[in-house]
Parts: C-alpha cells; structure tokens; sequence
C-alpha cells in the first residue's frame, strides 16, 4: 500500500511538473519579445545555479561530484541547458507557444525509442500503444490552436524538435546518475555545470542586452523560469525517473499541449472546442494505457535516498 502511494506522489508531481511546463511557453514567449533568447536563458540559469547552490547547502549535501561521475554530469549539463534550453527559447521565439508544445509531446516517441535501443527499457504492446495514441490527441489540440498549421515560423519549429531530442536524451542518459548520487544532487549538479557551459553563448548577449532589458514583466517571468521551471520543475522530473524510469515518466509530456492550451483559454480568453476536448481525452488515455503496463526495465542500482 505504501508503495502504490508513493507512485501516487509520483505521478501527482508529474503532472504539477506537466503544468508548470505549460506554464513556461505562456511566460517565456512576453518576456522572449524583450529579452534576447540567450540573455533569458543566461540569467535564468545563473539564477537556477545559485538557487540549486543553496538548496545544497540547505540539505548538508553541497559538495562536487565524484571525479568518476563528471563526464556524465557535464554531457547531461550540455544536453539539459545549452542545448535543451538554449534551443528551446530561441525556437520559442520564432514559433508559438501550441507548436512548441506539440512537439515536446513527441518526447515520450524519442525517449522510449533511445531506451529501448540502449536496453534500458523494453516497452510491451500497451505501453506502445499509448505512446502512439497520446501524441495523436495532441495533434487535434494543435489543429484547434492553430488551424492549417499557421502560426509558427519552419525554422523555429526546427529549433524545437532539435531542443526536444536533446531532452530525450538528457532523460534516458540520467537516470544512472540519479540511482547512484540521488535526485537532488544529479539535478543541482548538471543544472551548475550546464550553465558553466552556457556562459560563453549567453554572457556576451546578456552584456549587449543590457541592464535596461530586464524590466519589472522580464523579472517576474525569470523569477517563474528560475524557481519552478528550472528548480521544483527539474527536481519532480528526476525524482520521477529514479521511480518509474524515462519511458514512462515522459509520457506525461503527452499532456503538455491540453495544458498549454487550457491556460491560454483561461489567461487569454482561447475558446474550448470539441476537437480540444476530444484531443485532451485521446491524450489522458494514452496516458493512462502507458503508465498501466508495468515496464520490463533492465536491473538499475538501488536509488541513494
């Protein structure tokens, strides 16, 4: 019993995590019309390292990774934060809030092909069937967000897709690090080292930006993107992949766009449609055929508490 509730917390969270990810195109997109691309995403991250820093330091557990740990640490700080998120708000940019949703949905397609190749994870036919089926629900949000598929610049939606495969990957390969060092520290430690690696992209933006750039409106959006896309976000992420593994996890991504589109209806007065609600039931039922199943996983190291 304390073990179904446990997944229960687990999945309670993934679906806190889903709608601040939702919440995080509506935010980003204002303060992207202000801020250049890489100047958000450098203040954002200086701002996650020092919060992750003290968060550390709050729990006993600031201290660098093993020497053995750092190579796997800094691709996934590469994969996390120059590459996921530096993509991500420059693709943001130039495309729309829905699009960009859709195609972070394709992220559970990726992430069970890469952990099925790597033999992480081998996926029955219930779980495939509920990848397939989630992104189709998608598809029909996107369709009444943006009929005809207007809206959204080619190479901005290119820029996304690369930033989703990035994600994909940042998930499969971190799991490892998450059973062996707990999710706390594996998320405190890619987050610092990706920004480390940030900092010759996004530094010389954010200097020609200038102070001026960053009005009360910026702040208040960094101030989200800091404190729950990129600290309680990432945390809830991890913590969930220790516990139910990547597939798995990711499948929540699936819900991204009813959430995007459920807050721009209610924050920006959208209209809910019948495709809306027939694309949001498709999306909570592969959902749910995916996370039924339980998965085959290869054997994983006990999680460090």
């Amino acid at each position: 019993m304390s073990a179904e509730r446990g997944l229960g917390r687990v999945y309670v969270g993934l679906v806190f995590q889903t709608l601040i990810g939702a919440g995080t195109y509506i935010v980003a997109k204002p303060a992207l019309g202000i801020v250049p691309p890489l100047a958000l995403g450098m203040v954002r991250f200086l701002g996650a390292g020092v919060a992750f820093a003290v968060v550390l330091w709050a729990t006993g557990r600031l201290r660098a990774p093993p020497r053995e740990a750092l190579p796997r640490v800094f691709l996934l700080g590469l994969l996390g934060v120059p590459l996921n998120q530096g993509l991500f708000l420059e693709g943001l940019s130039r495309t729309t809030p829905v699009h960009t949703a859709l195609l972070y949905a394709l992220t559970p397609l990726l992430v069970l092909a890469m952990a099925w190749i790597s033999g992480t994870e081998r996926p029955g036919p219930m779980r495939i069937a509920g990848m397939l089926l989630a992104p189709s629900g998608g598809a029909l949000v996107i369709l009444h967000r943006t009929p005809g598929g207007d809206g959204g610049s080619f190479a901005g939606d290119l820029l996304i897709l690369a930033a989703v495969c990035s994600w994909a990957a940042y998930t499969v390969l971190g799991r490892d690090l998450i059973r062996r060092h707990g999710t706390v520290e594996a998320t405190a430690w890619t987050i610092m080292a990706g920004t480390l690696l940030f900092l010759p992209v996004g530094l010389p933006e954010t200097v020609h930006a200038g102070a001026g750039a960053f009005t009360p409106p910026v702040w208040g959006a960094l101030a989200y993107l800091v404190i729950l896309t990129s600290v309680v976000s990432y945390l809830l992420w991890y913590h969930a992949l220790g516990r139910i593994g990547p597939s798995r996890a990711a499948v929540f991504g699936n819900l991204q766009p009813v959430a995007a589109s459920f807050l721009s209806w209610l924050l920006l007065g959208e209209t809910i449609t019948a495709d809306l609600v027939a694309g949001g039931a498709l999306v909570v039922c592969g959902v749910l055929l995916a996370t039924r199943e339980t998965p085959a996983a290869a054997p994983m190291a006990p999680e460090v508490p």
